[in-house]
């Protein structure tokens, strides 16, 4: 069978064809681009498909576009990040996160699709459109120091968190506190909560539960502590040129070995177990508790005195060997402290006899304070525990965002005053939290809330010079002032705070069988505070270093 062959003519004809089509397709495409862009020309609308962030803009001027994820990120911020864990709540502000979004790109990109190429480009854009989803992200930004931040502060007051051992010096007796187990906060996965709820514009609910791992309290590593507090005594004394005050330091070391001292916390530990066992049985025996009488005709309860005795069961006394200097500070005379650096005033009620007693005995531990260069402050290993044994007494104070009895209730207003004070010394603060309410004493942004065992109030002395705190309290007056040696480097401080909203308070309604009492209770708020340094009335710097969030008080009225 011989091979088709087809002629030269019949060739061209063939490729004349072909080029014909081709031809024609491009003229139709180009038709076809003209009239539907001609169609589409006078359309002033973001496109068919068209999502910023999940929330569909089509149909949509770049106005209305913006106007509605403005309008979605405003119910979102206004009704914040509400971090739930059991009955703990606590709200976090966007300001607080230091979050930023741009909208206007987002949109303009939105606006853009089908607008951006060629005619040819656009037009099948736009066809696309029509089946193809397009989403565009917003550009949202969170402070990655801000969310840390409080992350940290929210831990901090979660009500079961995990309260590592501490110690503090107390005369010549070494107190060890053991640790509580808890929980603490997974802050990796919270954090990734806390963003994927910001950028969800379809969830203008900001509640995230607090995710949690159950954290048991390390144990009580005594020889650790015992180098910790382990000094040499060291004279006090002023050298010249250039002009240096050096402190002087007790000797300090345990006053038994490291084993007796280990025997003393084992002992302690089998003396409570074997308390614990104690009451129950004698729990059990007096049918819950019934009262004896002893020799003397005097009732006893059983289960009152386990119980006062297990305040104290998880604390450990170790004597210790204290080494007084011959030479202090303070009797190198004013030379060493010459200048007042700041001072800061506080008013409070001073019928209120317990807060009163409270105030004016905080303020005896903290008086005379001395504070070396690069040393760190803290309050409560300075004031010490609070207990009815150390002199403080029930007074008002927050704890778990409620109004209580609190033995050392009030001290909290020694803590802000200080904290002002050392603002405006432009001390480091390394350690501060505001309060669950806002407080009477100071205003908003201006507060520094302490709670032994959990949430202190620190600072680092900054300066090349040691620093002496001054405090009184009495008559309904707190002061606290900051001495040192003035600095060629110091600066004018000026602290200004400002609310940036008003939380609401909301209304309950109760029965007046319920004991509770009613009150009218108090807005909540949020506040910014702000840091400007000045140089011989210049300004050298403005710097914003808290952002707070104060919860409203419930108004309670009785049915």
């Amino acid at each position: 069978m011989g091979n088709l062959e087809f002629s030269p003519d019949e060739v061209r004809k063939e490729k004349i064809v072909k080029v014909i089509i081709v031809i024609g397709l491009v003229v139709a495409i180009f038709v076809f681009s003209i009239i539907f862009s001609l169609f589409n020309g006078g359309y002033d609308k973001i496109h068919k498909n068209v999502y910023i962030q999940n929330i569909s803009v089509s149909g949509m001027s770049q106005e209305e576009a913006k106007e509605k994820l403005s309008k979605i990120y405003e119910t979102k911020k206004l009704n914040k990040i509400i971090l739930k864990h059991n009955d703990f709540e606590m709200p976090i502000s966007y300001e607080q996160l230091g979050i930023t979004r741009n909208f206007n790109d987002a949109v303009d990109m939105a606006y853009g699709i089908g607008r951006k190429g060629n005619i040819v480009t656009n037009n099948y854009r736009i066809l696309f459109s029509c089946f193809l989803r397009k989403n565009i992200n917003l550009e949202i930004n969170i402070d990655d120091t801000s969310i840390n931040n409080a992350i940290n502060d929210v831990q901090s007051k979660l009500p079961d968190v995990t309260i590592q051992s501490s110690y503090y010096i107390d005369g010549s007796n070494l107190v060890i506190k053991k640790g509580v187990d808890g929980v603490e906060i997974n802050k990796d996965e919270l954090k990734s909560n806390i963003i994927k709820n910001v950028n969800d514009f379809n969830n203008v609910n900001g509640e995230i539960e607090i995710p949690v791992i159950e954290k048991k309290a390390d144990n009580i590593d005594i020889k650790k502590i015992a180098d910790e507090i382990k000094k040499e005594p060291k004279d006090a004394y002023i050298s010249k040129d250039p002009l240096e005050v050096h402190v002087e330091q007790d000797g300090v070391e345990l006053a038994c070995s490291i084993e007796d001292a280990q025997k003393i916390i084992d002992e302690k530990n089998e003396s409570n177990e074997n308390n614990d066992g104690n009451a129950n049985n004698n729990g059990n025996a007096n049918n819950g508790g019934n009262e004896n009488k002893n020799s003397d005709g005097n009732v006893n309860n059983d289960n009152n005195a386990n119980s006062e005795e297990s305040q104290d069961k998880d604390e450990y006394v170790i004597p210790l060997k204290i080494t007084h200097p011959s030479v202090t500070v303070e009797s190198l005379g004013n030379e060493a402290f010459a200048n007042k650096l700041a001072t800061y005033t506080t008013n409070y009620d001073a019928s209120n006899v317990n807060r009163n007693n409270n105030l004016v005995l905080a303020s005896e531990k903290l008086n005379g304070t001395i504070v070396k260069p690069g040393e760190e402050f803290s309050y409560n290993k300075t004031i010490g525990e609070r207990t009815i044994a150390s002199g403080f007494k029930e007074a008002k104070a927050y704890a778990g965002g409620k109004v209580v009895l609190d033995v050392g209730g009030g001290i909290c207003q020694l803590s802000s005053t200080l904290y002002n004070a050392a603002l405006l010394t432009n001390l480091d603060i390394t350690e501060r939290h505001n309060h669950y309410f806002l407080t009477s004493y100071v205003p908003a942004g201006r507060d520094a809330t302490v709670s032994w065992g959990s949430v202190d109030f620190k600072f680092k002395n900054n300066r090349k010079y040691p620093i002496k705190i001054e405090s009184k309290a009495g008559d309904g007056v707190a002061t606290v002032s900051i001495y040192g040696i003035k600095q060629d480097d110091d600066n004018t401080v000026l602290i200004d705070s400002k609310v940036t909203s008003i939380i609401p308070k909301k209304v309950e309604y109760v029965k007046k069988s319920s004991g509770v009492s009613e009150r009218s209770g108090e807005d909540g708020a949020t506040s910014e505070t702000y840091k400007t340094l000045l140089k011989n009335g210049i300004i050298v710097s403005k710097t914003l270093i808290s952002t707070d969030t104060y919860n409203a008080l419930s108004q309670i009225i009785l049915q």
